[in-house]
């Protein structure tokens, strides 16, 4: 029995996490990442035993009747979803959804971090193979006050970027176009690598192929070659095309003279609106004050969502606060039916108002500090 004991109270557990972490979700009303969410649950979870024996105390458990413990249960189970709302709004005011990369952005700049040091490792065993890395360190300047010196570097120089790959060889054929930077020595080097550099396998190259494109290189297509019919076919194209005799569509004539309803020289009304007026026609709106103006409020959509999440919340700041003040007055009643020994039926009904105003404010305050591209 003891063996089991263990996996089933694991799982009510977490059973338990998630309804308060789903609890905490719902009461706020808004989508918010997994990752606080479960960690409002884990707060909530843990605070509501605290909470309940802090409520009821000794007072619930020398109770003859359940029902005045089970009341204060519920309301510490409310408390402690309470908790996790104010974690989750603290979160969002110190570190806005969005502002911290993900798990899965992590993992992948970790995978380009560690490609990235494994390049750099190849070219660091290169320099080392090629004996330029006291050079890169600035040492040896002697050697360079010589001819023979410095044939030796660049040498050294030209096989370190045959080594390095395609990238290195292309810059070496820049360097070696640029002989008023670099001296003669290296310039005679490097420009070997512009007709006798080394060749690269073709399997290799296959294999980059396949890995960037996705298909096999050895299988390329060729580009279709269009024949004499279709040269032909698309000269006929370009050409106006007779009309046959009862088609729908009327000729470009018929188009032009009909465009303006009767009115030649003036554009017709299309679809985006109204027809142009003629010249001088703001003139002579403007003298007759005939301009107008037609809006047409909250025509929009998003308009509408705006202004009706604006009322919702001013609504429901109103509530909170009502229903604060409601619990502050009848916390402040005395007499009346007792739950236990300590707590009266109006004090525990302005505790339960005083935890209701509590969620309505932090039910507002949420969408105060979430950032604006995550209010919609």
């Amino acid at each position: 029995m003891s063996i089991l004991s263990f996996p089933l109270a694991a799982v009510a557990t977490a059973l338990t996490v998630l309804l308060f972490a789903f609890g905490v979700r719902r009461l706020l009303g808004l989508p918010l990442s997994g990752f606080r969410t479960l960690l409002a649950g884990l707060i909530a979870f843990f605070s509501a035993s605290p909470i309940i024996l802090a409520l009821g105390g000794s007072s619930v458990s020398r109770s003859r009747t359940t029902l005045p413990g089970l009341l204060f249960v519920l309301l510490g189970v409310v408390i402690a979803l309470l908790v996790g709302m104010v974690f989750l709004v603290v979160s969002e005011a110190l570190v806005p959804s969005g502002s911290l990369p993900g798990p899965l952005y992590v993992l992948r700049g970790l995978r380009q971090q560690l490609g990235r040091a494994r390049r750099y490792s190849q070219i660091t065993r290169i320099l080392v193979r090629r004996g330029l890395l006291p050079y890169a360190r600035g040492g040896r300047r002697s050697e360079l006050a010589t001819s023979e010196g410095r044939a030796r570097l660049a040498r050294s120089l030209r096989l370190a970027l045959e080594d390095g790959g395609v990238t290195f060889v292309k810059l070496g054929q820049v360097l070696s176009t640029r002989r008023d930077l670099i001296p003669p020595e290296f310039i005679s080097e490097l420009s070997h690598l512009q007709d006798d550099a080394p060749q690269v396998p073709w399997p290799q190259i296959a294999s980059v192929l396949d890995a960037e494109l996705g298909a096999r290189a050895a299988r390329g297509t060729r580009p279709a070659h269009r024949g004499p019919q279709h040269d032909r076919r698309g000269q006929r194209g370009g050409r106006a095309r007779r009309r046959r005799p009862g088609s729908g569509a009327a000729p470009a004539a018929v188009r032009r003279e009909g465009a303006g309803h009767g009115v030649p020289g003036r554009p017709a009304a299309g679809r985006g609106g109204p027809a142009r007026p003629g010249p001088g026609g703001f003139a002579g709106a403007l003298e007759t004050g005939r301009l107008s103006v037609s809006v047409r409020l909250l025509a929009n959509a998003s308009d509408r969502r705006h202004v009706t999440g604006l009322l919702h919340q001013a609504l429901l700041a109103f509530l909170a606060a009502a229903a604060g003040i409601m619990a502050v007055l009848m916390i402040g009643l005395h007499g009346g039916p007792s739950v236990t020994r300590t707590v009266s039926l109006y004090a525990f009904f302005g505790y339960c108002l005083l935890v209701i105003a509590a969620i309505l404010a932090v039910r507002v305050l949420v969408v105060v500090f979430r950032p604006p591209t995550y209010r919609d």
